[in-house]
């Protein structure tokens, strides 16, 4: 009889409302902050951003491909004027790549490490739900066990 105040024992059921306390905890939080939605708009807004220079950049690129054609150079912008802003251009368009990298990549970490404590507390939340049922299962013997010694 002694074993059946194991099932009553506040630690062990203390021990199972902080695994689920801490696995939901772990899973709002995971919810919350796994992903975190202003860097997601900033990389649409650099995605926006680096469509419209990429853009303007085809339209010069296209611009001076056909005034070498003609050969009627530009009135407003020499050749070496659009190569020099096609160049600046494309760095620009580097720059812009690289910072969305960047923020996808932390991202990406912020989310693999949010999900590796959301699994570390489920798993806690698992082995405490196996000690509980481990627990009950033995008192239950015991408690079989005592009522065939007092049926003889």
């Amino acid at each position: 009889m002694a074993s059946s105040t194991t099932t009553n024992n506040p630690s062990n059921v203390l021990n199972n409302e902080t695994a689920v306390y801490e696995y939901m905890r772990q899973f709002v939080d995971y919810q919350e902050n796994g992903i975190d939605l202003n860097e997601l708009s900033q990389i649409r807004q650099l995605d926006i951003y680096l469509q419209s220079i990429l853009l303007d950049c085809y339209n010069r690129v296209r611009q001076l491909v056909n005034n070498l054609r003609n050969k009627q150079p530009n009135e407003t912008q020499s050749e070496s004027d659009i190569q020099n802003l096609l160049i600046n251009t494309l760095i620009q368009a580097k720059a812009i790549g690289d910072k969305k990298m960047q923020l996808s990549q932390q991202m990406l970490d912020t989310t693999e490490r949010q999900s590796k404590k959301l699994k570390i507390a489920y798993q806690k939340y698992v082995e405490s739900i196996n000690q509980q049922s481990t627990s009950s299962e033995s008192n239950t013997n015991e408690v079989d066990s005592e009522n065939e010694f007092d049926s003889e």
